[in-house]
């Protein structure tokens, strides 16, 4: 998958787990709770999909203990610095979520490694703030994502036919097609209701609807504005 939606999918995983970390916002709103649910869905496609997308066309599996071995040592690394931020500023909720060893990760299997790593990338973008005094910095986030991506795209696939390789090409373009149209026709609008009632969160959010354009650390991101309409 070219690094234009790796880009969009990072943004659809950040938007996601803004709003769940946001839940009592919108959990009492039925259709905006299943539009969420929706957006889920969707990502998890994606991410399936793209697995297909990224075999290599040998169809051999790929040997995944150094891979593996990559994402321990960087979720290990960061959660440590998640973790002393937690316990300097008192958020007992923090420690427990970020309290790992490296040999609890080696142990975990791969779709609770994966899993795991998602959810420290969560954090580390909700906390991205804070964690600068701590010399952690979007291209972190950034160096895990891709280390996650590369561990997740080396688990073992069946072997994949040029067929199902274009169908799966054409397929997750329409994925991300119908998630983008679920955003600016549903999402979005039903989310100019907390503009003025709870207008923090209604920033925050068009924050996390920001597509990305990372590259390397020398390079400038550039960012694509959400066009949200009232």
């Amino acid at each position: 998958m070219d690094k234009r939606l790796e880009n969009k999918l990072m943004m659809l995983k950040a938007l996601l787990s803004f709003l769940n970390q946001n839940a009592d916002k919108w959990s009492g709103n039925g259709p905006l709770s299943q539009v969420i649910v929706e957006l889920k869905n969707l990502i998890d496609q994606i991410v399936a999909t793209r697995r297909l997308v990224n075999t290599d066309q040998s169809g051999v599996v790929q040997q995944k203990s150094s891979i593996q071995e990559d994402l321990v040592d960087i979720t290990f690394a960061l959660a440590s610095v998640l973790y002393a931020m937690a316990v300097r500023t008192g958020d007992q909720i923090l420690q427990q979520k970020v309290n790992m060893t490296r040999s609890d990760l080696l142990r975990l299997r791969d779709g609770e490694l994966a899993s795991t790593s998602q959810t420290l990338l969560d954090l580390l973008r909700a906390y991205m703030t804070p964690l600068a005094e701590y010399e952690i910095t979007p291209d972190d986030a950034s160096n895990l994502e891709t280390k996650l991506n590369n561990y997740e795209n080396s688990l073992p696939v069946n072997r994949v036919t040029v067929l199902e390789r274009k169908t799966a090409n054409k397929k997750i373009k329409e994925l991300f097609a119908t998630a983008n149209q679920l955003l600016t026709e549903q999402l979005d609008r039903m989310m100019t209701r907390f503009e003025k009632s709870a207008p923090d969160f209604y920033t925050s959010y068009l924050n996390a609807r920001k597509v990305v354009a990372y590259g390397t650390r020398y390079e400038k991101p550039q960012v694509s504005e959400p066009t949200v309409q009232p």
